[in-house]
């Protein structure tokens, strides 16, 4: 591993990862993640139950960090493309898992997960009144990193200019029609 990572989760997040880059998730133990970190297996169960306490963990991460840079700029092109190239750099784990019985499950990390970060989006007395359209961002914005995963021939500059443009639309409409209502 190039990066220097003392917390041990991450060492073993970078590790799952450079794992998954060439074995499908249905291969991955923890034996063989535990001999590849050069760590004794009661370490690995001290932070995380199972493989997929570690893969969610590593996803959540993941999702944070770019979640975060967007929203934090404003669906600025820039941050769109900035968490398209994290996404790139996560074809390859995403392709190995889309291939495994865990498929599902990881999807509903995902859901859950940035369904959560819209919702910050909303004021909580609206929250209730807004469950299907916090459902149709979160299952749209997720539909589309899933295109960028399984179409190669997207462009990411171009993407992330159509991202930002669909971001600051559900931006302005939500604050014009939807919040005074």
């Amino acid at each position: 591993m190039s990066e220097q990572v003392n917390f041990l989760p991450d060492k073993l997040w970078l590790m799952l990862k450079k794992l998954l880059q060439d074995t499908d998730l249905d291969r991955v133990t923890v034996k063989n993640l535990c001999t590849e970190a050069k760590i004794h297996r009661a370490t690995f169960y001290r932070y995380f139950s199972d493989i997929l306490a570690l893969l969610e963990y590593g996803l959540k991460k993941e999702l944070s960090d770019s979640l975060n840079h967007i929203i934090d700029d404003k669906g600025s092109v820039s941050s769109f493309k900035s968490f398209f190239k994290s996404c790139y750099d996560l074809k390859e784990i995403a392709l190995n898992i889309q291939e495994t019985k865990y498929h599902s499950i990881i999807r509903d990390i995902k859901l859950d997960f940035v369904q959560a970060y819209i919702k910050q989006s909303f004021e909580e007395e609206d929250v209730l009144s807004h469950q299907i359209l916090i459902h149709f961002y979160t299952t749209g914005f997720i539909g589309l990193v899933d295109l960028f995963f399984t179409n190669s021939s997207l462009d990411i500059d171009s993407f992330s200019a159509d991202m930002s443009c669909i971001y600051q639309h559900i931006h302005d409409d939500f604050n014009t029609h939807l919040r005074h209502k």
